[in-house]
């Protein structure tokens, strides 16, 4: 019974903490615009996001787009 309480008290969150977790490999051209994007799909949702670029050596610049854009 208690664990029922408790997954029905998650469910009922009114302001979730979202993470979305983007592949980007050799995306320097896209990041820009698709950060942008999804920033505004997650804060129609949440005001608790984290977008978390994984760049798995990206032979372009994605590094440091994703760099520059976090700071």
């Amino acid at each position: 019974m208690e664990k029922v309480n408790k997954i029905s008290q998650f469910n009922n969150i009114q302001d979730p903490h979202i993470a979305a977790v983007i592949p980007a490999y050799n995306e320097e051209a896209n990041l820009r615009e698709l950060i942008k994007l999804v920033c505004d799909q997650l804060a129609q949702l949440s005001s608790k996001y984290e977008i978390i670029i994984v760049d798995d050596g990206s032979k372009d610049n994605t590094y440091n787009t994703v760099v520059e854009m976090a700071s």
